[in-house]
């Protein structure tokens, strides 16, 4: 077996993992969180939520408090 047919073979096996697939789905649900919470900062600051200047430690603040 060569190099190059190892790595296929490994790849292949890889491709069909349920693991794999699992963690790929999970990082995806991940990113999707992520961008809803910024997307949910963003409009609270857009309007006007809090009443304060935004700044890192305040957004800070509002994502321990979703987390929490």
């Amino acid at each position: 077996m060569t190099v190059k047919s190892g790595v296929k073979s490994a790849g292949r096996q890889a491709a069909s993992s349920r693991w794999l697939e699992g963690l790929a789905r999970g990082g995806f649900v991940a990113c999707g969180v992520n961008y809803l919470l910024i997307g949910v900062l963003a409009v609270q600051i857009g309007v006007g939520a809090g009443g304060e200047a935004a700044d890192i430690s305040g957004a800070m603040h509002a994502v321990i408090a979703c987390l929490t």
